[in-house]
């Protein structure tokens, strides 16, 4: 009695045991890739995809010659450690980084817009980028070069919003000191830059640290962030909690980063007072937790 073909049955299990069969025999399956059963139509896909590269490898066993001898460029890499890794080295040997620009990852298009940045490049392009950070930096050099800001003003994030308000404020601060130095108290300020020439090296620090202590919890600071909350209920406090202590350091040095683009002194000396009071604040949470 003859034996009924599995390949034609009617049952799916029967059928696809035979494509099973015929896949690990390395048969023919060309009757597989009808089948209705979408598994059965992989086996024979599969098959068909190891057979053309054992081809392939036969043909580059007979030809070593003709095998493509590829220079592995990181820029073009998968691995996004090594793209990362070009990326810090074209910025550091100032090499063309156009290829940053457009990278799936937002750390490389960071070094992309910092080395526009500094090179006084377009960076139209890093307006609608979806990092903040990259965003950020053309939204500094729009500042700098006082073009039109209102795509800053609306921006998604936060940070580059209250950092271009920050900057607005401290312009119109800087424009309101200068107007007044203008109109009589240049004497004023003069007379008291003599008087405090005159101190000795600890009463400078000591004068430096009240400036700070004024500067975080008085003025500016307290202008921004204080609102009147104790110190342990103010942003920096909870963003440390959820965030960690790298919070803190990380914007201290980008506060000392800042400086070397600063020309007025003013600016300058806000600035490192901002820095110091990351560094207080780490040290007072270290404190606070051990």
């Amino acid at each position: 009695m003859k034996a009924n073909n599995p390949r034609k049955s009617s049952d799916v299990t029967k059928r696809r045991r035979a494509a099973k069969a015929d896949c690990y025999k390395k048969q023919d399956l060309s009757w597989a890739r009808t089948d209705t059963y979408q598994s059965i139509k992989d086996l024979a896909e599969r098959q068909e995809k190891d057979r053309m590269k054992e081809i392939e490898t036969r043909m580059e066993t007979k030809n070593p010659r003709k095998k493509k001898v590829e220079t592995k460029n990181p820029r073009k890499s998968s691995n996004v450690e090594e793209r990362r890794n070009a990326a810090e080295a074209d910025y550091d040997n100032n090499q063309d980084m156009s290829w940053a620009r457009t990278d799936s990852d937002s750390n490389v298009r960071w070094w992309a817009a910092k080395i526009d940045y500094e090179n006084k490049q377009d960076l139209s392009w890093a307006r609608t980028d979806s990092y903040s950070e990259v965003r950020w930096w053309a939204a500094k050099a729009d500042y700098e070069n006082k073009r039109d800001l209102s795509w800053a003003r609306t921006d998604n994030s936060e940070n580059v919003r209250h950092w271009l308000k920050r900057q607005e404020e401290d312009r119109k601060r800087e424009n309101k000191q200068k107007t007044k130095v203008m109109s009589g108290q240049k004497k004023n300020l003069a007379n008291k830059k003599h008087i405090d020439k005159k101190l000795n090296g600890s009463d400078l620090f000591k004068k430096v640290l009240e400036g700070v202590f004024n500067f975080t919890l008085k003025e500016k600071g307290d202008e921004r962030h204080g609102n009147g909350l104790d110190l342990w209920e103010q942003p920096w406090a909870k963003i440390t909690e959820t965030e960690g202590t790298g919070f803190l350091t990380g914007q201290a040095i980008k506060k000392i980063m800042e400086i070397k683009n600063i020309p007025e002194k003013a600016r300058k000396l806000n600035e490192i007072k901002g820095a110091i009071s990351y560094l207080v604040f780490y040290y007072l949470y270290l404190d606070k937790k051990e």
